[in-house]
């Protein structure tokens, strides 16, 4: 439908029947009109599947049985946006199949501290990764006509307080790192609905804040969906209304839209702010109109696509040569995750499965082994002599085990964030226990997030399988017995500790408000740049194969790293490409500083590609570099800025495993630069669009021992010590007969004619 259609129906509908549309119809379904011919669409929760509420014929509610792919924290893993894009596209037939127009995914903030109750739904402590997954996502799934919906926007990274906590933060790590992966959303797979967050940020409640919902979401972005309330996030309704947020979710009985009524006649909102959500709703409507009926899809099919990414994201942590298993030996399968696996999270993403792989059915059918199994741990994640006991005997017996474990559903789950990053003690006792009987253990954990493993060193192979889906049986039997080769590699960085983390000391603030105090550096760009151990660095992901760096290449911003498979069986591997600000020559000595005073991480991410090779196959992997690689948020210019300089390119394996370095330079902007008395020499040094001559004589105005003029400008070593003054405190210049005002102006004159004549 055309924008001269959408506005006839506009014009057609009454004040009443406008303000209508400011609200859902009711807790799943937009708005509709039928004596205009707007129909009714649905929308359903299921970032990782379909979770569609329906009522059977006597009137009872249940949950639509759907398929249960692997969820944000296990997809990440995969470093593979053609895969997200084709489980995006899966989960979209589904919709289709159900008739829902908007699935309520995906989510996409960043993973701030580990023990964030959602992060299980979250993709990855880096918004580059992050956005380049999601973003593959929301395009599968509106390629099958379907609405995806870009939440929870913005900074929304803890569950403790959520509809009051304020989120506080600088506006360098608001745009830097988490609004990144929202703005990839918008600009890159042009997601058709954004659902603001509850939480405040920075005092204002997300859907409140115009700057963010309209200026720069819409503005700036370009974003042309509509925004809607997170289920019950509404604090100002008529605030929120001006905000740009268009649909408050789920209705409120008619109670706000008479609020929205009254502001109306009050002059508070104005008819052209109505008409434009209005709009942005029906557009939405008649962009992703229902199938007329139910249709049907494979679940044969789809579980196997729920499989293939399964296998795609599970991370083999540790391998000291156990794994693969052979087939026909003897195995002892321990612990109730085997019988009954975590899968999933809890709470609203909850999908209620078409089916559930049986761990130890897969195990023995698929490799013809016998299989001897032990609890390990009851149903409430207790142990006992007896059950360590007869899981070590079944150990020994066999002569190799296999034990399943990681965190119950009560330990992660929407609305409650965790106060640790432990394991059950009855699991961390089982694994330490049969690890000293056997020297052939494997074990495989289940969980959405990074936790305390003390018994790192005695496991001689860890496969961490995140949540993987209800395919996650075949999966893990596959890689396991070496039919699948692992590929995964970390999201997140795990730490060794819980007190290690970034946001360990803030976090989920005091009352109601939270200091982000570890402002930029959250993930591995802390722990990198703090040079801290971890127990499994971000990017890291072992194979059954090995892989060789064999070059890199930088021309202009292009850059190519060649890699080899130089082992004896197929894999992929992950090649992920870093920068450094090379440190500048004069100016040293304090941790990540880079130029005109911001300080970067010791490295970021800027690209990356999983790249699948035979036994010694070679292939090159280009990367285009774009201006934002090599930016930092000017909260001055309230925008993104070039930075000048020399930048290490690192091809690496991890973000602590590099394997190849480069180095590119960068020009900035050339527009012309403007000198005040309060500008500080620093920024005249080093910032290459001030003409060194300009600057030179500037500072030798100034401070007339500045340094001799040999012919290739000041002595920047003997400048040290002036570097971090700003211009007015050296006030030498009045012996020259001239105020810095009048130095400054002929400096900009200068200025202007260099650019003038260049």
């Amino acid at each position: 439908m055309t924008k001269e259609q959408i506005k006839s129906i506009i014009d057609q509908m009454t004040l009443e029947e406008k303000i209508s549309f400011c609200s859902g119809h009711d807790a799943w379904h937009a708005e509709s009109l039928a004596r205009l011919g707007v129909p009714e669409i649905m929308m359903c929760d299921g970032p990782h599947g379909l979770r569609k509420r329906d009522r059977n014929e006597k009137g009872e509610a249940y949950t639509v049985k759907a398929t249960c792919f692997p969820p944000a924290c296990a997809m990440a893993n995969s470093w593979d946006p053609s895969l997200a894009e084709r489980v995006g596209k899966t989960i979209g037939e589904e919709c289709r199949a159900e008739q829902v127009s908007i699935l309520l995914g995906p989510g996409m903030n960043i993973k701030r501290s580990p023990t964030c109750g959602r992060n299980f739904e979250y993709y990855s402590e880096d918004p580059y990764l992050s956005g380049k997954i999601s973003s593959a996502f929301i395009k599968g799934v509106q390629g099958e006509g379907v609405a995806a919906c870009a939440k929870h926007f913005f900074v929304n990274n803890q569950e403790t307080r959520r509809f009051s906590t304020s989120a506080n933060l600088s506006q360098r790590a608001l745009h830097e790192i988490y609004l990144p992966s929202f703005e990839m959303a918008v600009r890159e797979a042009g997601v058709a609905t954004v659902m603001h967050s509850y939480n405040r940020v920075n005092g204002k409640y997300a859907g409140e804040d115009k700057e963010m919902v309209t200026d720069l979401l819409r503005g700036k972005w370009g974003f042309d969906g509509y925004v809607m309330s997170d289920w019950n996030a509404i604090s100002d309704r008529v605030a929120a209304y001006k905000a740009g947020t268009d649909v408050e979710m789920p209705p409120s009985n008619g109670i706000r839209d008479r609020e929205v009524l009254e502001a109306y006649k009050n002059g508070e909102i104005t008819m052209e702010e109505i008409d434009n959500s209005v709009a942005n709703v029906l557009g939405v409507i008649f962009r992703h109109l229902p199938a007329e009926k139910k249709g049907t899809f494979s679940p044969d099919e789809h579980h196997l696509a729920a499989a293939k990414a399964a296998e795609e994201c599970m991370v083999l942590l540790k391998n000291d040569g156990v794994l693969p298993f052979e087939s026909g030996k003897p195995l002892a399968v321990i612990g109730g995750f085997a019988k009954k696996p975590r899968f999933q999270g809890g709470g609203s993403s909850h999908v209620e499965p078409l089916r559930v792989d049986d761990i130890t059915e897969y195990l023995n059918a698929e490799n013809g082994i016998e299989v001897t199994y032990a609890d390990g741990y009851d149903a409430s994640h207790n142990t006992s002599a007896e059950l360590i006991a007869e899981a070590v005997n079944a150990a020994k017996t066999c002569g190799r085990a296999v034990i399943f474990a990681g965190m119950p559903d009560s330990y992660e789950t929407e609305g409650r964030d965790r106060r640790h990053m432990k394991l059950p003690p009855a699991h961390n006792e089982l694994i330490k226990a049969v690890c000293e009987a056997c020297d052939k253990v494997a074990v495989v954990l289940m969980a959405g997030s990074p936790n305390e493993l003390p018994w790192v060193n005695e496991a001689p192979a860890i496969l961490h399988a995140y949540l993987g889906g209800q395919a996650l049986g075949g999966a893990v039997a596959r890689i396991v017995f070496g039919k699948v080769n692992p590929s995964g590699k970390l999201a997140e960085t795990h730490p060794v500790r819980f007190e290690d983390n970034p946001a360990y000391l803030n976090f989920a603030g005091d009352g109601d408000e939270c200091f982000y105090g570890e402002d930029i550096y959250v993930g591995y760009r802390w722990y990198d740049t703090r040079k801290m151990d971890v127990m499994f660095p971000f990017g890291h992901g072992l194979s059954y194969t090995e892989f060789e760096y064999t070059s890199i290449k930088v021309e202009g911003r292009t850059v190519t790293v060649t890699v080899k498979n130089i082992g004896d069986r197929a894999g992929k591997e992950v090649v992920q490409l870093y920068l450094s600000a090379c440190p500048h020559p004069v100016i040293s000595g304090f941790v990540g500083e880079s130029s005109f005073g911001f300080k970067r991480p010791e490295k970021w991410l800027v690209g990356f590609e999983k790249v699948e090779l035979a036994a010694g196959e070679e292939k090159a992997v280009a990367f285009e570099l774009c201006d934002r690689a090599f930016s930092v948020y000017d909260a001055k210019i309230k925008d993104f800025r070039v930075i000048d300089g020399d930048y290490t390119v690192s091809a690496a394996a991890s973000s602590r495993d590099i394997r190849l370095t480069a180095v590119i330079g960068i020009e900035a902007d050339r527009s012309i630069p403007v000198i005040t008395k309060n500008t500080v020499f620093e920024d005249l040094f080093y910032d290459k669009r001030y003409p060194k001559r300009v600057v030179d004589e500037l500072v030798k105005a100034l401070i007339p021992a500045a340094g001799a003029d040999n012919g290739e400008g000041l002595d920047f070593e003997a400048m040290r010590d002036q570097n971090r003054f700003v211009l007015r405190q050296k006030i030498t210049s009045i012996k020259c007969g001239r105020s810095i005002d009048e130095l400054v102006e002929k400096a900009n004159a200068d200025i202007r004619e260099h650019y003038a004549n260049n």
